[in-house]
């Protein structure tokens, strides 16, 4: 195709599996925290997640820069991946030191381990986020990790309004 030839005529076969396996694959789901219904912390969230649905998730506020990204001189970021050859790609190694970073209450839900070898692996992590008693108790709101750093990064002064033209259900508001 033409975004393969393009890849492999610049930056060879190496990086182009690379970025063709990340492609291939289902993006991260990342959720925000609803401090007024959940007013525990974002790794009480994460527990509440494994304890009464089998989710494995990750806070992702705080984290450093991932030992599985590459950075050009510039400290640009080309690609993130990970070491094992597994398809556990982590948001969190897709910022940067000094960059802003994922605000309280942005946590990642991470995929079923591959390597599950029980019925009761196999079943957790496996489960539809509408099912999952935290999001019927309203104590978070699919969010795009993308979509929360959009709140601090715009160093809003009280008083002032805001047009939010890509409005979903207010997650943006558990800010």
């Amino acid at each position: 195709s033409f975004l393969t030839s393009s890849l492999l005529s610049q930056y060879g076969y190496t990086l182009t599996k690379q970025v063709c396996d990340i492609l291939n694959n289902p993006g991260p789901i990342t959720i925000r925290r609803n401090a007024i219904q959940f007013p525990g912390t974002d790794e009480e969230l994460c527990k509440y997640l494994w304890n009464e649905d089998g989710v494995e998730s990750q806070t992702l506020h705080g984290h450093a820069r991932s030992e599985n990204a590459q950075f050009h001189k510039n400290n640009e970021l080309i690609m993130t991946a990970p070491s094992d050859g597994s398809n556990r790609y982590s948001v969190a190694s897709l910022y940067i030191s000094g960059s802003i970073m994922p605000p309280e209450g942005a946590i990642q839900i991470l995929p079923p381990q591959p390597n599950a070898t029980t019925a009761v692996e196999q079943r957790r992590g496996n489960k539809s986020i509408w099912s999952m008693k935290g999001w019927q108790n309203g104590y978070f709101e699919v969010q795009d990790a993308g979509s929360q750093i959009i709140v601090q990064s715009m160093e809003v002064l009280p008083g002032e309004s805001i047009l939010d033209y890509c409005a979903g259900n207010g997650g943006k508001t558990f800010a």
